[in-house]
């Protein structure tokens, strides 16, 4: 850590093999991946157990937009198949990805393990 901070200029920049100099455009993206825990379970919120928002969209398709659950899953896993990919493509994908420690949680509750990040 102390070499990170006392390094004068840039950090990643000579190492990401870009030539910043010669961009004319450029475009961010910054994703922030989240599924908030709520109760479930009896009325009384002192002793409801807690899912995910993702689970009880998934146990109830038929309310409001749940259908949509299956989607939102698979919006969580395509990050780590596609990025990996345009890397190998030799591609420099640039992105700023956040998954929320409760979507996580949530995600391996439900038993899918099969979103892996980059």
């Amino acid at each position: 850590m102390a070499q990170a901070t006392a390094r004068k200029g840039p950090i990643y920049l000579p190492e990401c093999g870009i030539d910043f100099g010669r961009i004319r455009s450029s475009f961010s993206i910054a994703l922030h991946m989240h599924q908030p825990m709520i109760p479930a379970g009896g009325g009384d919120l002192r002793t409801a157990g807690v899912i995910s928002n993702l689970k009880y969209m998934m146990d109830n398709q038929g309310v409001g937009d749940n259908h949509n659950a299956s989607v939102f899953h698979w919006c969580y896993k395509r990050m780590g198949e596609f990025i990996p990919q345009l890397i190998h493509e030799g591609k420099q994908p640039r992105v700023m990805l956040d998954y929320s420690g409760c979507l996580l949680h949530g995600l391996w509750a439900m038993g899918l393990h099969d979103v892996s990040t980059v």
